[in-house]
């Protein structure tokens, strides 16, 4: 009997539908927004990030399309004052070799990938309720959808938590993240990353310095 899935939100959890999809499950992801439109800054795939991504069934041209081949520099403070910074070195760059990809590109080759997989997307379809169902009993039930196994990939405010978990609520750490796109032309430099700002008070935050460094080379960004 054909086993099915219910992934709720088309952002992160299209990895799981192809992931399930490629081991013969029928899945549906569910995403509340009238529309697929990833949209957000870019990021670095470390190697284990790019292994992944490999075992959703992508080849060595999906990979190279992502974005561009570079390294990690190390780490460095707000003041451009180095933390932890790396030896450029062959050794080094193929220890710590990245890809730096756009959101949105990434989110297009998933969603690509979900299709031809036969993941079926329905959007404007938001959760609202969840039955947890029984093991080797009754189904789930997810928004009057039934399904063997249910996958909660609907972020910070997931609406699969609240709903099975009521009593959990997201805990603000205190530490915030800046990010941002700029043009800009790519070269042989390795990106470094700033250290990260504490936000001792929510009710009394400082606008903190943000260093944005490619090895010699810095600038810092008072956040708004």
């Amino acid at each position: 009997m054909e086993q099915t899935a219910i992934v709720v939100g088309a952002g992160a959890g299209l990895a799981s539908a192809i992931s399930l999809a490629r081991t013969g499950w029928k899945v549906t992801v569910l995403e509340r927004s009238p529309e697929l439109a990833e949209v957000g800054a870019g990021f670095a795939m470390s190697r284990n990030a790019v292994a992944a991504f490999r075992g959703l069934g992508f080849d060595d041209d999906s990979v190279a399309a992502l974005g561009h081949q570079t390294w990690a520099g190390g780490t460095w403070d707000l003041h451009g004052r180095p933390i932890l910074p790396l030896p450029d070195t062959p050794v080094v760059r193929e220890a710590v070799a990245l890809i730096g990809v756009h959101r949105r590109r990434l989110h297009a080759t998933l969603h690509r990938q979900a299709v031809d997989c036969g993941v079926d997307i329905v959007t404007g379809a938001a959760v609202t309720s969840v039955e947890p169902g029984e093991p080797d009993g009754a189904p789930a039930v997810v928004a009057d959808r039934e399904a063997d196994l249910v996958v909660g990939a609907d972020g910070m405010n997931s609406a699969v938590r609240a709903a099975l978990f009521p009593a959990s609520r997201p805990l603000y750490s205190g530490y915030s993240s800046w990010r941002a796109i700029t043009p800009g032309t790519f070269g042989d430099d390795a990106p470094v990353l700033g250290a990260p700002c504490r936000v001792r008070h929510p009710a009394r935050r400082r606008r903190p310095d943000v260093l944005v460094r490619v090895r010699g080379h810095a600038g810092a960004h008072r956040s708004g």
